[in-house]
């Protein structure tokens, strides 16, 4: 699940909200927030934007 749709998918902030109130309540307590799970993405694109400048 990704939080935040900046990406072209995941959740909108409302459902991300909702989401985290939910585990949060459900008694949840960690989150891990690592910024590598996009990255790579952004490397894919990167790489396709300078392939296609070749």
């Amino acid at each position: 699940m990704t939080f935040g749709n900046e990406w072209g998918w995941g959740a909108v902030p409302e459902t991300s909200e909702r989401l985290l109130n939910l585990y949060a309540d459900a008694g949840g307590n960690f989150i891990d927030t690592a910024n590598v799970y996009t990255g790579w993405r952004l490397r894919k694109d990167r790489r396709a934007s300078a392939a296609g400048a070749a």
